[in-house]
């Protein structure tokens, strides 16, 4: 949440002044750096500030302040990687001003985890006995509850392993000519459909879901969990990870390769452009499916998920539940290596720009940056400074600037 608004009509601010100003709070591991923070409107006595500074290495450490003394304090790191900390100015009518913040350390060299021996091999062969299929892609003309004059809308269904299918939705313009191709991935969540922001008169796009249903706009939530039928499309992230064959994503990742190889041949295909864009879960699977398309040259990507062990809060939720079971966790480490975008990272070079949400406790942005430095090629990454895990106008703009690029504009 960004407070700044929040906190302009309480007509309170705390404003933190961090080290010498160097741009994106960047500093190297070994550096000292001061932190000041400057507190704005009316002070009382019996006004508090508590402060929780977080290192990420283990250490937490939690002080408190009278609102009239100076906030001084300092942080630090012996390895690459973020320190948090968090304040709050608790007023004496019970209302809290906050300010949440991070400070990064030698984040460029923020490294991946071992990749398995055989990663590239075991997505291969699925996609490979995927695309060996009999039954083929089906493309149908799609009813909406809205209109798109200058392009023809249309479903795709596709089949995948273990007898599931997966949907798209596809916008071909009318006008006659070669085009370039979109592809954008949603974020985790039921599935929605054709998006009509990602209609584009002067591009081919194909919007793709995770899901083995078709969705149906306005349907209640129990609705959709009984006719998803094997699993719960609210909470399915974390389904079957205690095995790399039995996790969620399995099946569901050989589909959207499939859709992928089936729109390319499209006529209307300018066979030169193809670029991917996606928040979270949608980053991740742009950067595995890159991995095994080299045509694809230009990704956006907005805090993307499943980068890291800790790089998707789900997990971490979802490992604190099974305590109970001490192997639990060990398995389901050993499935995300097969899973984790770090690892397909480096097989793309597609020039890549990528945003990180500072202060993003879902995918935090040391597990962001251990994505963005495996990229090989042409890159760069935007800080949002005081953006948990969300979309903001960056993510807009990013993905229009895709479009431009793609279209040549």
């Amino acid at each position: 949440m960004n407070f700044g608004v929040r906190n302009f009509f309480a007509g309170f601010s705390i404003t933190p002044v961090i080290g010498n100003g160097r741009p994106c709070d960047l500093y190297e591991c070994g550096e000292v750096v001061p932190v000041t923070l400057e507190l704005k409107g009316q002070k009382e006595e019996t006004d508090q500030i508590t402060l929780l500074i977080d290192d990420n290495e283990g250490k937490v450490t939690e002080r408190s302040f009278s609102a009239t003394e100076p906030i001084t304090f300092e942080v630090e790191r012996s390895s690459p990687g973020f320190v948090n900390f968090k304040a709050e100015w608790h007023h004496k009518d019970g209302s809290v001003t906050k300010l949440e913040r991070s400070v990064g350390f030698s984040v460029e060299e923020i490294k991946a985890e071992p990749e398995p021996e055989d990663f590239y091999s075991f997505w291969k062969e699925l996609f490979d006995e995927a695309s060996a299929l009999p039954e083929p892609p089906q493309m149908s003309p799609l009813n909406t509850e809205f209109t798109a004059e200058k392009n023809d809308l249309y479903e795709l269904a596709v089949p995948t392993l273990n007898g599931k299918t997966v949907y798209g939705y596809l916008s071909i313009p009318k006008a006659p000519g070669k085009y370039p191709i979109m592809v954008g991935y949603p974020g985790t969540g039921p599935a929605a459909g054709i998006r009509p922001s990602f209609i584009y008169p002067d591009a081919i796009s194909l919007f793709m879901e995770v899901h083995t249903y078709r969705p149906i706009p306005h349907e209640p939530r129990e609705e959709t969990i009984a006719r998803a039928g094997w699993y719960n499309p609210f909470s399915y992230a974390v389904q079957g990870i205690e095995s790399r064959e039995s996790f969620f994503y399995h099946d569901i990742l050989p589909g959207i390769h499939r859709a992928l190889d089936f729109i390319e041949k499209l006529p209307q295909y300018d066979g030169r452009n193809i670029g991917f864009f996606g928040s979270s879960q949608g980053g991740w699977l742009s950067t595995m499916m890159a991995a095994f398309h080299p045509e694809v040259s230009a990704m956006f990507l907005n805090v993307p998920a499943f980068t890291q062990w800790n790089g998707f809060n789900s997990v971490r939720v979802n490992v604190a539940q099974h305590s109970d079971d001490p192997e639990y966790e060990k398995r389901a480490r050993e499935t995300l290596r097969y899973y984790s975008s770090v690892h397909a990272a480096r097989y793309t070079d597609a020039t890549v720009a990528m945003t990180v949400g500072r202060i993003d406790p879902i995918c935090p942005p040391a597990s962001v940056y251990a994505l963005y430095n495996r990229f090989p090629g042409k890159k760069v990454i935007y800080h949002e400074m005081d953006m948990r895990h969300e979309c903001r106008d960056s993510w807009t703009e990013g993905v229009k600037a895709l479009h431009d690029h793609l279209t040549g504009q």
